[in-house]
């Protein structure tokens, strides 16, 4: 940007709720954030300019075993009063980023555990809706790979999809994949999980699609 950047640094909790929507929740016990020192927590950066942001983690005594986490916000503030007054009747608009960074601590071992639900097919007028829910009841996070296929009578595949998720210590992930709504007749969806060093995970549920009547 040619103009200066001023950047207000915190902390905070994200999780996602059953809707599968971000929300940040107060006094998880996985938050590591009470244990943080952020140095600095404000900061200015000129065109072209970079600045280090350091942190110190001071964990309390007797923690359990496993893995903890917090979410570190860069937050674009407003431009100063001075520099944002404008002449005229024009309206200036400016959108305030705000980016987040993951950062994990481990404590002992820790290993994710997964589980797959059992998905449910939605049939729209367009597509195919399938509702997954990956749980996760070890005790560390846990990248996945989900893919979906679309298994005709015969077991030949009619459609597919994948999709990458974050499944982090005691969580469950619920999430949607469309397809494209299939031809009328009866059909498997088939549901696979796969995280690295941890044994594959599937799961199908039939389908039929009516003939569309006229």
């Amino acid at each position: 940007s040619s103009d200066p950047l001023r950047l207000r640094i915190s902390t905070g909790f994200v999780e996602i709720d059953a809707a599968g929507k971000l929300v940040e929740r107060k006094n998880s016990p996985f938050d590591i954030a009470p244990w943080i020192v952020l140095n600095p927590r404000r900061v200015t950066l000129q065109p072209g300019e970079k600045r280090i942001v350091r942190f110190t983690v001071r964990p309390p005594e007797g923690l359990k075993e496993g893995e903890y986490r917090t979410v570190v916000f860069f937050e674009e503030q407003p431009s100063r009063p001075e520099r944002g007054r404008q002449e005229g009747t024009g309206i200036q608009v400016h959108l305030l980023t705000r980016v987040g960074v993951t950062l994990y601590g481990r404590v002992g071992k820790s290993a994710p555990a997964l589980t797959l639900d059992k998905p449910t097919a939605e049939l729209g007028a367009a597509a195919l809706t399938v509702h997954i829910a990956v749980r996760n009841t070890g005790s560390a996070h846990a990248t996945v790979d989900v893919s979906v296929r679309l298994l005709d009578a015969s077991g030949a595949e009619a459609a597919s999809a994948k999709e990458r998720i974050t499944v982090q210590r005691e969580q469950v992930r619920p999430f949607d994949v469309q397809l494209p709504r299939p031809a009328a007749g009866t059909y498997r969806v088939q549901v696979t999980a796969q995280a690295k060093d941890l044994p594959e995970l599937e799961s199908e549920v039939p389908l039929t699609v009516p003939t569309s009547s006229k």
